[in-house]
């Protein structure tokens, strides 16, 4: 699986150490310099988010058949062994100690665990790793169906997690403080994931004349948002679709992202703070009040053991 590049950035605009107003026309009033400078520091920001998430893929197994085509060397073509959907999710590779654990979201693994008990046969494949099977690799596990964290950690390799980036390091250090306290109202956030809505699969149901495979590639979007919610054990950051701003050079597909933003789920939060960015939860699950308005819900880390067996 790999990553279709740098897709999305986006902010809800606050300026000056990022608080105060928050609408794009008082952004649009500030000199030009003030601006760029902005739009520079944000970037950077949200691109940090974006460098610490992970894709998560579950779908049905692929094999690649050969078949005649009437030239010399035949071709091939890539087809799944079921019919069963590709299921995207987000995460992240966290190191405690010296132990290190692939971090998501517990529904997403509740799911690929609920399909493989019905038989599905699946790859489970993160980032550039080989598919390989999470479930007896669990660390420890909450449950996102009764009142526990909706959170899991799978044990990963030492090499497992500096390969996981396909030559790029995307290791979240643990916090100085484990586990952080969630934070509160006002405080700025940096998000990461990746939406379905970006996923491209290439190679799939193509004849082709070499043996490619299929590959998915998971389009990333990162964002950087007001904390307007605390409750026990987890936050909320409310925003309109009016009031992001593109720090990535590119058009966002609003239209189409707040129709469907699934893929998110597990992806990493950090806080901003003065000089660094402390992992703080996962995105749990993201719904619209109204057609320009979203409210991103995040599972907390705050409760959470502080060691793993």
């Amino acid at each position: 699986m790999e990553r279709a590049g740098d897709l999305c950035n986006i902010a809800i605009f606050e300026r000056a150490e990022l608080m105060n107003t928050r609408t794009n026309g008082k952004f649009r009033n500030l000199p030009s310099d003030e601006q760029r400078r902005y739009l520079m520091v944000s970037r950077q920001m949200t691109l940090f988010a974006r460098d610490h998430a992970v894709p998560i893929t579950f779908a049905p197994v692929l094999r690649t058949f050969p078949i005649s085509t009437g030239r010399k060397n035949g071709g091939t073509v890539t087809l799944p062994l079921s019919l069963g959907k590709i299921d995207g999710a987000s995460g992240c590779v966290l190191r405690l100690d010296s132990s290190f654990f692939l971090v998501t979201a517990e529904h997403v693994l509740a799911e690929y665990e609920h399909r493989v008990s019905q038989g599905e046969a699946l790859n489970w494949q993160v980032g550039a790793l080989p598919p390989f099977d999470p479930l007896p690799r669990v660390a420890w596990r909450g449950s996102s169906s009764r009142k526990a964290k909706d959170i899991v950690f799978v044990s990963l390799s030492e090499q497992e997690a500096n390969e996981i980036g396909g030559g790029r390091s995307y290791i979240t250090s643990g916090p100085t403080r484990w586990p952080p306290r969630a934070p509160e109202v006002g405080k700025t956030v940096l998000i990461a994931g990746f939406p379905n809505e970006l996923r491209v699969v290439d190679g799939l149901f193509c004849v082709q004349r070499e043996s490619t495979g299929a590959t998915i590639k998971a389009g990333s979007l990162s964002a950087m948002l007001q904390v307007t919610t605390v409750g026990e054990g987890y936050f909320k950051c409310g925003f309109e679709y009016a009031e992001l701003l593109d720090f990535g050079g590119q058009s966002l597909p609003l239209s189409q992202l707040s129709a469907n933003i699934g893929g998110l789920s597990g992806g990493p939060v950090f806080a901003v703070e003065n000089i660094n960015y402390p992992f703080l939860g996962l995105v749990k699950q993201r719904f619209g009040a109204l057609e320009d308005a979203d409210v991103i819900v995040v599972e907390a880390l705050d409760d959470l053991p502080s060691k793993f067996i």
